[in-house]
Parts: C-alpha cells; structure tokens; sequence
C-alpha cells in the first residue's frame, strides 16, 4: 500500500522459515545475532541493502 504511514514498518523477517538459523545469518551478512532479532521482530527497518545480502545469503 503506497499510503502506509511512516511509523509503521512492514511485516517482520522471519529469517528461520526461509531455512537459515539466526546464528548462520548474521555471520553470513555480517551483523549482530541482536540485529538479526529486532529485524526478525520487526524493531528495526529492514533497509533495500541488507535485504539483498540476505537474499544473496540464500543462493
């Protein structure tokens, strides 16, 4: 939705349900295991960037 107010993040990463382990993840995208749960719980904005590290992760 194109009029979603800022102050709403959008839906949480749920890193684990794509088939990655926390612990795995943030090694592979180099940030903390604590920054991989507030994106996982939606705290903290998930930027365009590290959505493509982690999409890359993936491959």
């Amino acid at each position: 939705m194109v009029d979603r107010p800022r102050n709403r993040s959008a839906a949480p990463v749920h890193a684990p349900s794509v088939g990655h382990k926390s612990a795995n993840l943030c090694e592979k995208v180099g940030v903390s295991f604590q920054q991989i749960q507030k994106y996982e719980k939606g705290i903290n904005r998930l930027s365009a960037g590290m959505l493509v590290k982690i999409c890359q992760s993936k491959a």
